[in-house]
Order: structure tokens, then sequence, then C-alpha cells
């Protein structure tokens, strides 16, 4: 049983404020689960978000800001301390990760042909329980391969005498800690797209990380 309850209250027909608690169930995959001992039980969640949404100038721009409390247990990451070829489990659970945070939404018509796309969003995500033999200082630290910050943006312009449009943007990601301890960089990817319609045929070409960004 995983429960969902939600809520919406509109003061206005252009703001709307939004509130929910959710729980989550996702049973451990059966290439996850060792190959000796006991096997993992399965990864629970409970979330509670709230937010406020905003429409602006006639329907053209809207915003959304939301804040949540993620709280998952029995987590599985991959074993840091795993060797091949011995009997020591390639995974590991590491009991509890508490993740909080905000999310920044805003999306709008620049012009008649030309929209775009930013969102922006903050997550604290921390071992919170657990501290099993095999991670070192897990309470209170930083989950692997969790950024704080993230970045994106989007827009597009249609191109109606060509039955055409361009698109281009751009994800930011940053630093992290990897499951050994290391740091890894922040980055930046750009991505880019052109679509036409050719009668019933749609056609599209996708640029996918432009600048070749390792």
């Amino acid at each position: 049983i995983s429960p969902r309850l939600g809520a919406i209250y509109q003061p206005n027909e252009n703001m709307s404020i939004f509130a929910n608690r959710a729980e989550g169930f996702n049973p451990q995959s059966l290439s996850s689960q060792p190959d000796v001992g006991e096997i993992f039980d399965p990864e629970t969640s409970i979330q509670h978000e709230v937010g406020i949404k905003n429409i602006w100038l006639d329907g053209s721009i809207t915003t959304t800001l939301a804040t949540y409390h993620i709280v998952k247990e029995d987590v599985t990451v991959a074993n840091p301390n795993f060797i091949e070829g011995t009997d020591g489990p390639a995974q590991i659970q590491i009991g509890e990760v508490t993740s909080k945070g905000i999310e920044i939404d805003v999306v709008g018509d620049i012009t008649e042909h030309w929209t775009g796309m930013i969102n922006y969003s903050y997550n604290d995500a921390k071992i919170t329980g657990g501290n099993p033999d095999d991670i070192r200082n897990a309470i209170g630290d930083e989950f692997a391969n969790a950024p704080d910050h993230t970045l994106g943006m989007w827009t597009r312009y249609e191109l109606p005498s060509l039955n055409s449009s361009f698109a281009v943007g751009f994800d930011f990601v940053d630093d992290r800690i990897s499951l050994d301890g290391q740091k890894v960089k922040s980055y930046t990817t750009w991505d880019a797209s052109w679509q036409t319609q050719i009668d019933d045929f749609h056609v599209q070409l996708n640029l996918k990380n432009i600048f070749d960004k390792e």
C-alpha cells in the first residue's frame, strides 16, 4: 500500500498553492540482489512537498516554486570496497538517505514565435541512517553522486514560413562527491534541435553535447 494525499488551494485565478504527501515502495531488482547472504529489503520512501504556481501577463509566463523533503530507507548503492573475484557483495544497503531542497521553474512566451524555459533546483542529500562499516563517516555525509545545484535553460524559435523551428539549451550540474570520496567537477552541456513538418512526416534533428564536454 502506497498512499498519496494532495490538495490545491486557489486564492485567485492566477495563483495555486499546493501540498502533497506520498509514500513509495520499490522492490530491489533481481540483478542487484547479493549472490550470498540475506536478500535486500525493498526501498521505501516518504515525500512531503509544498509549492506555489503563478500565471503572469495574461498567461504568457508561468512560474512554479516548490520545496520538498524526501526520506528513503534501505537504499542500495555500489560497494566501494568490492573486489572482482571475491565473495564480498558488489552492492550494499546503506540505510537512510534524506533529500531536501527547492525547485524553481519559469516557462513563458517571449514573443509570438519565441518561447523559453528556465529551471533551477537545490538538493541537499545526506546519509542520515545506517552507517555500515563499508562506508566510513556515513552518518551526516553527502550522498554520493548527488549535486547540490542544477540549472537548465531551453529556448525555441518557430519559423512559420518554413514550417520549422530551432531550439537550443544547456544543463549545468554542480560538483559532487563520487562513491570513493573524490570530488567530481561541475560541468555544462549544450544541446540543440531542428524540426520541420513535411506533408505527413515530422522530421527532427537532435545535436547532443555540442561542445563534447566530458
